[in-house]
């Protein structure tokens, strides 16, 4: 069973568009970094209404302890502290597929 990890997410209004690019590059890096991460795609919405979220990442994982894994690696919680508190809002859902 792989299960998908979705988050959607946006940043606070008044975040430059330097530390967003910033923030995305670190999570961006994680395939690399953590071996658990089986597939992975962070991508800007397209249509910008209102109440969307600007990004959703979407990765898989082999089953939840693998997902737990990702979320305590040292990479993973440094990318969240550096971009985490420029978020505005976030949802996340995990699902087996």
């Amino acid at each position: 069973m792989t299960i998908r990890h979705v988050v959607l997410f946006t940043y606070k209004p008044e975040t430059p568009e330097s530390v967003i690019a910033e923030a995305i590059g670190l999570l961006n890096a994680l395939p690399k970094a953590i071996p658990e991460i089986l597939d992975w795609a962070i991508i800007e919405d397209e249509g910008k209404r209102p109440g969307s979220y600007r990004f959703v990442l979407i990765a898989s994982f082999d089953d939840l302890a693998a997902v737990d894994r990702y979320l305590d690696h040292p990479a993973h919680v440094a990318a969240v502290a550096f971009g985490g508190p420029h978020i505005a809002h976030f949802a996340e859902h995990d699902h087996a597929v």
